[in-house]
C-alpha cells in the first residue's frame, strides 16, 4: 500500500534561472515519487503580476538547496524514502516538461491527477519532479504545496 506525504515551501520566483523551487527525488531505487496535487498561490501586496511555471522531471538531484521534510498525511505511516528541497542554487539535470501553467498574483492554482495519472519520477536514484519558473512581471513570494505517494 502507498505511503503519502506533504511538502511545503514559501518562495521567491526565480525566472529563467533554470534552478527548481520546489522539488522531490528518490534516494533509493526502491521508490519513485508520484505527485499527485499540487496548490500554487502568492502572497504579499496583492498586484496584477503573472507567473509562467513548468513541472519537469530531473535525471540529476539539485545541489545547495534547502532540505524539506515531507510530512506523512497518515501519521502512522513513517518517514519518506524521497527526499525534498526548495531553491536549490545549483541546478541537476532538467528533463522532460509534464506540465506548464501562467497565473495572475491575486489567483491561486491547483491541479489534482486523475487517479492511475500522477506525475511519476524516473525509477533511477537522484531522479526526481521540480517545479520551475519561466517567466514572471516581477518577483514574488509563491507558497507552494505539493502531495505525493511512494
Amino acid at each position: 500500500m502507498s505511503r503519502t506525504y506533504s511538502v511545503v515551501a514559501g518562495v521567491t520566483s526565480n525566472a529563467g534561472t533554470g534552478l527548481p523551487l520546489l522539488c522531490t527525488w528518490q534516494t533509493a531505487a526502491t521508490v519513485r515519487p508520484k505527485w499527485f496535487d499540487i496548490l500554487v498561490g502568492a502572497s504579499g501586496v496583492p498586484a496584477d503580476y503573472y507567473v509562467t511555471c513548468s513541472v519537469n522531471r530531473m535525471t540529476a538531484a539539485p545541489t545547495g538547496h534547502s532540505v524539506l521534510t515531507p510530512s506523512p498525511i497518515d501519521p502512522a505511516d513513517g518517514a519518506a524514502v524521497a527526499t525534498a528541497g526548495k531553491l536549490a542554487t545549483g541546478a541537476g539535470t532538467i528533463g522532460v516538461a509534464l506540465m506548464n501553467w501562467a497565473q495572475n498574483q491575486r489567483a491561486t492554482f491547483r491541479w489534482v491527477a486523475a487517479p492511475g495519472k500522477e506525475l511519476v519520477s524516473l525509477i533511477t536514484t537522484v531522479c526526481g519532479i521540480g517545479i520551475y519558473t519561466l517567466a514572471h512581471t516581477a518577483a514574488m513570494i509563491l507558497e507552494m504545496t505539493v502531495f505525493f505517494e511512494e
